[in-house]
Order: C-alpha cells, then sequence, then structure tokens
C-alpha cells in the first residue's frame, strides 16, 4: 500500500522483495534527498560556524543544525543546497561538489543527504525566504564551542554532528 504524505515523503506499507531465495517484508519511506550545508567564516584565528536554531515539531523542541532542506524534483544537488542556504540565512553563495553523501536511516527511508561546506568571506547576504512553516534563528559559534556542545549533548542532530566533526578533521586541510 502507498501513501503520499506531502510533496516530499511517501509511505509503502508491506512491501517485498526477495533476496537469496529469501522473501522479506518491510516497510519503506520514500523521501527526497537532501542538501546539508555547514557555513564558517575566520575571525583572529578561529573558526565560526553558522548554525540554526531550529524549531522542530515532530519532536516538540528547538535544536541546533546546519542548513539542510529537500532538492527539488528541478533541481540537481548543489543547486538545491544553494536554494537553501539562501533561503534559511539570506546568503548568496556558489558550491562545488558536495564534500559526502549518506543514508539518513537506510534500515525505513530511501533519503540521501548530501553535505556541503563552504567558507563564507565576502559573500553578499539578503533577507531570509523562510517557509511558513520553519522556525529559525541563526548563530554564529565557534568551532571550539560547537565541538563542546556536542559532548554536552547539546547539539543533538546527526547531520549536524557529521558536518562539525568532517569539519574539524579537515580544519589542517583548510589552513
Amino acid at each position: 500500500m502507498k501513501i503520499k504524505v506531502n510533496k516530499h515523503v511517501e509511505l509503502f506499507i508491506n512491501e517485498k522483495t526477495k533476496i537469496n531465495d529469501k522473501i522479506i517484508s518491510f516497510s519503506k519511506i520514500k523521501e527526497k534527498d537532501a542538501a546539508v550545508v555547514l557555513l564558517f567564516k575566520r575571525k583572529k584565528n578561529k573558526i565560526y560556524l553558522l548554525i540554526e536554531y531550529q524549531y522542530r515539531p515532530v519532536i516538540k523542541k528547538y535544536i541546533y543544525e546546519a542548513i539542510a532542506g529537500h532538492i527539488e524534483d528541478n533541481e540537481d544537488v548543489v543547486s538545491g543546497a544553494e536554494r537553501e542556504i539562501r533561503e534559511e540565512t539570506g546568503y548568496i553563495v556558489k558550491l562545488n561538489k558536495p564534500v559526502l553523501y549518506a543514508y539518513s536511516a537506510p534500515g525505513i527511508s530511501t533519503q540521501r543527504e548530501f553535505f556541503f561546506i563552504k567558507e563564507i568571506k565576502n559573500e553578499k547576504k539578503r533577507n531570509k525566504e523562510l517557509d511558513k512553516d520553519e522556525i529559525i534563528k541563526l548563530k554564529w559559534i565557534s568551532l571550539e564551542k560547537a565541538i563542546d556542545m556536542i559532548r554536552k549533548n547539546k547539539i543533538k542532530d546527526a547531520k549536524t554532528i557529521i558536518l562539525i566533526f568532517y569539519l574539524y578533521y579537515k580544519i589542517k586541510d583548510l589552513i
């Protein structure tokens, strides 16, 4: 059975597949792929990250997150990531290819998350264009503080943690 939840998500219940002569039953969420972006800047020999403090109604909490959103049908992953940055932060940036991609929850979902890191230097900025259901505050925090927030379980979003640690371990290549 197929249930269309919204323009990004479809739910499939009681699907079957055959692997190694064994029939496996499962349910799955077919969700559009997403872009995840960590913007950073350098200031006085320190790295600062632009982090969103966003209300998530599913968990009924504000959480710290990297910029993220679904890739629309008419977009590739780079243009979708650039659009999300514009909408959620107001920055107008040009991105290269993603640094990596991963499945968000391969036991239940088809969604892939494409991860980007971009240094902000003299990029133009305009007003944010948030979706009507988005409540987002932006905060610049140092990379050291972000790592400490992860240790103290204040940053709980997995995709954000992945990008922060990716940047942390790649930072020697950036300096």
